[in-house]
Parts: structure tokens; sequence; C-alpha cells
């Protein structure tokens, strides 16, 4: 730097490298034209420097690191240095954000809650250490939201991550307990409207349509527990005979609603099934986006889910369950029909949709079992030592029509 000031607000002279053994001599500032940015280097070197001459990170860093004003023009001599940069200048963006989370002012507002949003998800996502169904956002969402109120229902971005959160949330429910506010006043005749308008529009409102009845699981799990541990044979026959025509009324209201929807994709070619002999159920199902696939998957697991919880009730009640068993069967094998799509959403894709196919699992035959194992772990085994290629892509349009054929064979 050729400025000595410590002053935050000042302008300061930075140093880059540019094209490894020429020098670049120019000055940051908000109000001129900058370098443009062509390597990683420069554009770490260029964000520190934003942080010391617009932020009051130039007091903060400066605190602790003296030499950090010296690092920009560095940069591009050590790739361990230039990563080293990027990681502060990124642990001092996640200080801010948490800065921003405990103002009481920028707390409350959309993009704050975006932020968390989006830390949830890679959490879920790549921290391979944290315990299951469980992350450290998905509190904070809790508490962000619940202070917030309904999303504002001219503001996109607040009624998309209502809705995004609902499953963060329950989850978060399930294992750590609390109450879904989205079933309560005001929330619910929010949601209520939001569906009415068909807000957000298409194909993704259908998604939102079938996934709203997931609310109602942390509820009844925690009934059900109370089942389990109820230690009077009269009252816990009569819970579970209440408890039974609630699951039962949810069940032929989801099937109401998802009826007109499966019909209409069936009919538009949104869902479709094609033959597929190397699939446990002899056929596949291809859908034309992932909001149709989402949809369908959603439906079936909480199909599967409510059919476990009517079977468990129907037991206790010493009532005949064989059709119970046979739903389960034709919900096992849609989603045995969806393993070819789910393979070819990638890593992240089967990270998400991972649920509904172990749910399945339950209750397979011995024949059902080998070859869903064969599909996913041994093909993975496969894969990995090079005997085979890992699917990385959705087939296109073309290519499904062309396996429908004798290459399934």
């Amino acid at each position: 730097m050729a400025s000595n000031t410590d002053e935050p607000n000042r302008d300061k002279d930075a140093t880059l490298f540019s094209g490894g053994a020429t020098f670049g001599h120019f000055r940051l500032s908000l109000d001129r034209p900058q370098k443009n940015l062509t390597t990683v280097s420069d554009r770490v070197a260029a964000r520190l420097m934003n942080y010391l001459g617009n932020e009051d990170a130039a007091w903060d860093l400066s605190a602790s690191n003296y030499y950090t004003k010296l690092l920009p023009v560095r940069i591009s001599e050590s790739a361990a240095l230039r990563d080293c940069v990027a990681v502060m200048c990124s642990a001092w963006t996640n200080f801010r954000r948490n800065r921003a989370v405990h103002d009481p002012v920028r707390q409350l507002t959309c993009e704050t809650l975006a932020a968390a949003t989006i830390m949830e998800r890679l959490e879920i996502l790549f921290d391979t250490h944290r315990p299951y169904h469980r992350t450290r956002h998905s509190l904070g969402i809790q508490g962000l939201m619940s202070k917030r109120g309904p999303p504002k229902l001219k503001d996109d971005l607040d009624i998309q991550l209502a809705l995004e959160n609902h499953a963060a949330l329950l989850n978060h429910w399930i294992v750590e307990g609390g109450e879904n506010f989205y079933l309560s006043s005001p929330w619910k005749e929010v949601i209520e409207k939001m569906l009415e308008n068909h807000v957000p529009p298409g194909e993704r409102m259908d998604c939102y349509s079938i996934g709203r009845y997931f609310g109602y699981r942390p509820g009844l799990i925690r009934e059900m527990g109370l089942l389990y541990n109820n230690p009077n044979e009269i009252s816990r026959f009569v819970q579970a005979a209440e408890l039974q025509d609630r699951v039962a009324y949810l069940i032929a209201e989801i099937e109401r609603t998802s009826e007109p929807i499966m019909a209409k994709a069936l009919i538009t070619g949104r869902i479709r099934r094609r033959a597929r002999l190397r699939n446990p159920v002899g056929e596949k199902l291809h859908f034309a986006s992932l909001d149709s696939f989402q949809f369908f998957m959603s439906y079936v697991l909480i199909r599967i889910i409510l059919n476990r919880i009517l079977y468990e009730l129907t037991a206790m009640l010493g009532q005949p369950y064989i059709f119970l068993d046979e739903v389960r069967r034709d919900l096992r094998h849609q989603v045995w029909m969806c393993i070819p799509f789910v393979r070819g959403l990638g890593k992240i894709g089967c990270t998400l949709f991972a649920a509904p196919l172990h749910m399945a699992y339950e209750g397979v035959s011995e024949f059902e079992r080998e070859q869903v194992v064969g599909v996913f772990i041994l093909n993975s085994a496969r894969a990995a030592s090079g005997r085979m290629s890992f699917d990385t892509a959705i087939p296109q349009r073309s290519t499904m029509v062309e396996s429908s054929g004798a290459s399934e064979t």
C-alpha cells in the first residue's frame, strides 16, 4: 500500500499482480473505475481491499493483524496465502451476518432470513458432522420467522422463503419439539390466501399444495409416542380410534387435492411411464420438470408416512390391515419407478430425495431388496472402481425414448 493512514473510509492504494511478473498499480474506490480482475488472486485481493477501504474492518482487522494491509500485493505468490485470505474475508462476512441477525432492526428483514436459509441448506448438504436432521440454522430460522410473522403477499422472496423453510422447520420440530405456527393464526390464513391466489404460479404451487400436509406430521408423531407410552389399555384404545379417524380423513383430503393435479400431469405428459426391465417394477417414470418430480415424490412420501401410522393404529385396534399392505406395496412400487430419474439428479439431488427411498425400503420383499441394493450400492461400487460410469445428468427426452427400447434389456 502506498498510503499509511489507518482511517477506514479513505481510499486505499493497492498494488496487485497482473499476469504473474508484471505489476498493476491502481486505486480501489467506490466512485472510480476499477481494474478488470482476471485471476482468483486479483479478486481475493480486491475483496480484502474493499473491506479495508470501505468497511469498519480496517480497525477490527488491524487491531489483531496489523500486517493485513501488506497482504494484497503478496497474495498471488502463494495459493495457501490466497486461500487463507479468502477464508478470512468469508469469516468477516459471516461475522457481519451474525451481527445483523442480532440487530433488533436488521434481523427482521427478508434479506436476513434469506441469508439464514442459504446457510441452513449448505449445512444440510455439505456438513457431514452434524447430527441427523439437526442444523444450527433451523433454530435461528424458527426464531426469525416467529418474530417477523407471516410473509408479505406482495414480496415474492418473502413468500418463497416461507414456503421453502416449511420443510426445514418440520424436521426441526420433529426432532427438537415445538409447535407448527403455520397451522395457527395469523400464519394459517396467509398461507391459505397464497394457495387460493396461486402464489407462486405454475407447477411450483402444486408442490406446496401437497407439501402443506406435511405440517401435520410433527403432531402425529408426538401423538403416536404418547400412545405407545400410555399404560392404560382402555384409554390407549380410545385414543387410537380417534387418531385413526383423523389420519383416514387426512389421507382422503390429500387424495382430493392431488388427484386432479396427477391427472393433468399424466394427460399433458408432465409425468410419463416407460418400460425399464432393470427396475424392480419393470417400469420407470420420467418427469418433464423438477417441480413435477418433487410434487410426485412429496405425494408418495406423505402417503407412505400416513399409511405406516394407520397400519400401526389398525393393528392396535385389532382390525384387519391387509388392504393397507396392498396400498403400501403400490406406493413402494411408485418410488421404485422414480429410481432412474433420482440417479440422474446427481449427488445433491439424491441427498435431497433420499427420504422416500428410505421409507419405501421398509417391508420390501427379498427380490425387491436385492434389486434395490443392486441398483444403488453395487452400481456405486462398480462406478467407484471404474467398471461403470456415474450417472451425472438427467437424460434428455430423445435419450429417454431410446433407453426404453432394447438397451433397457
